[in-house]
């Protein structure tokens, strides 16, 4: 069959300008989406590096918290004190008063627990929690090194917790109590900066 000089314009146009403008939009397409993965990629890595940075820097503070209480003089004069001696009760509040100030002058501890291992204890800040047996058989066996838990919280939340057995600065053998810090995720998820329309799961390991 004969094209018609109409059918014969037709197909020319379509040569000329609808097939190329089908490869450009290929084309355009491709390249859109290769575009918007490097971006996402790039997103993903910027938040894992501000998300790292963020929970470096509270970690280590807490850390550093937990050494602290190891060596300083009241909180320590607490926990070797003798609950029968007179100067006891003098001890006893000058260590609370130490433990007192610390959630509201370190922004990345929310509640702190100390207890020693006579079973007298201390507690400042937000939380009611304690410690059971198998956590404090657990951070003996840790021989002084930190432990971090996660643990259901309000509102499907986690709380993350700091956990360390406590040892004489003076006498590394000679071991005072334990000492859990929970963590203010509130702080922490304003250190990262997270976009609210977002969803996000931050994983805790310990190594």
């Amino acid at each position: 069959m004969r094209l018609t000089i109409r059918n014969k314009l037709i197909l020319i146009f379509l040569a000329l300008f609808t097939l190329p403008m089908l490869i450009s939009l290929l084309i355009f397409t491709k390249t859109s989406v290769s575009y918007a993965k490097e971006a996402a990629e790039k997103k993903n890595r910027q938040t894992t590096e501000l998300i790292g940075t963020a929970a470096d820097l509270a970690f280590n503070y807490v850390n550093n918290i937990g050494l602290y209480l190891s060596s300083e003089r009241n909180i320590t004069g607490f926990l070797l004190a003798d609950a029968k001696a007179p100067d006891y009760s003098s001890k006893r509040q000058a260590a609370a008063s130490s433990l007192s100030i610390l959630p509201y002058t370190n922004e990345y501890i929310k509640g702190i627990y100390l207890e020693g291992t006579d079973g007298s204890f201390l507690r400042s800040g937000s939380g009611n929690f304690t410690f059971t047996e198998e956590e404090k058989q657990q951070l003996q066996h840790l021989k002084g090194y930190p432990s971090w838990k996660a643990l259901p919280g309000t509102d499907q939340s986690y709380d993350i917790y700091f956990c360390r057995y406590l040892r004489d600065v003076t006498r590394f053998s000679r071991g005072l109590g334990y000492v859990k810090i929970l963590v203010n995720m509130e702080k922490l998820e304003a250190q990262m900066d997270f976009d609210s329309k977002t969803a996000r799961n931050v994983y805790l390991l310990e190594e």
